[in-house]
């Protein structure tokens, strides 16, 4: 308990100052922390995969998604696996990188790419808190995301959700300020998830001009 209680101190004196953002080292640190905090708190249920001796029959739909990723999915309108029909960016990036083949447990390359996006979306994340707010508000905000769906979607998948490819191009596309890169971003966001992607006009305000000329980083 006393080491926890100290433990818990530290992390308050440095959310409280604020002063760990200042530096990049010390953003990289912060975000560091984050990650651990997500991996340590959030079971990565895509490694029961590996307990499936055939998930390349088990879940046949996004296999067949993988060699013919602009065909139709022919499953019920009211399943899961029917939303992968909007979903072409995980296919298309596993048949890229040669996913999917014998077993098919392979597929699990995919979810430790996703995990490992955590750490860029952190960063991200914590670059445009400061651009909006103070760093101590940033602080308590990214550690806040940490603790919600929003960051464990990066390890809590199985069901082919990929919620953290989505998230990860939606944050991109926010923290492109200049030229047409956004447009890009927000194009895959849209490939990922057909209701996230609704909201990409809404989300293009913090990348325009006028984000842009009144919020700048803050310490």
């Amino acid at each position: 308990m006393p080491k926890f209680n100290y433990f818990f101190s530290k992390t308050a004196n440095l959310v409280s100052s604020g002063k760990l953002l200042e530096t990049t080292w010390g953003r990289l640190k912060w975000v560091t922390f984050l990650f651990c905090f997500v991996f340590l708190t959030t079971y990565p249920k895509y490694l029961e995969l590996l307990l499936d001796p055939h998930p390349i029959e088990t879940f046949a739909y996004f296999f067949e998604k993988i060699k013919a990723s602009f065909t139709p999915v022919q499953l019920l309108e009211d399943t899961h696996g029917s939303k992968i029909a909007f979903r072409l960016v995980p296919p298309l990036l596993a048949k890229l990188m040669g996913i999917g083949q014998g077993s098919g447990r392979n597929i699990v390359l995919l979810y430790i790419l996703q995990s490992l996006l955590l750490f860029p979306f952190l960063l991200l994340l914590t670059n445009l808190f400061r651009r909006f707010t103070s760093n101590k508000a940033a602080m308590l905000l990214t550690l806040s995301f940490s603790a919600i769906y929003v960051s464990k979607a990066f390890f809590w998948d199985y069901d082919f959700w990929f919620d953290g490819y989505a998230y990860f191009f939606l944050l991109l596309g926010m923290s492109q300020i200049r030229g047409g890169g956004s447009y890009i971003t927000f194009a895959f966001f849209g490939l990922l998830d057909r209701r996230k992607g609704r909201g990409c006009p809404g989300f293009g305000l913090s990348i325009s001009p006028v984000a842009r000329n009144q919020f700048q980083p803050q310490v």
